[in-house]
């Protein structure tokens, strides 16, 4: 987005109203450019976190400490990801 206030150019698009700052239209765009960079960036945080918060309340995002120290695997979806008996015994039995 800041390159755009670098280099706007009205050869490229004719509603560009300053050029950018290296084609010699000055900071106008860059400053423009920037204010819109700003406020996406914020408005985009506030929205995920207010998202976030609301989900937490119907689905909380963190486990109980008895839960993640026998595995989320066994937990959550009462199945084991891996088969660690065979690699303990190498294959042998």
């Amino acid at each position: 987005m800041l390159f755009l206030g670098l280099l706007a150019s009205t050869a490229v698009n004719p509603v560009v109203q300053d050029e950018g700052l290296l084609l010699g239209g000055g900071a106008t765009q860059l400053g423009r450019q920037a204010l819109a960079l700003v406020a996406a960036t914020a408005f985009s945080f506030t929205v995920s976190w207010l998202l976030a918060k609301g989900v937490d309340r119907v689905l909380p995002w963190r486990v109980t400490e008895d839960e993640e120290q026998s595995g989320l695997d066994r937990a959550m979806h009462a199945e084991t990801a891996y088969d660690f008996g065979s690699v303990r015994t190498l294959g042998r039995r």
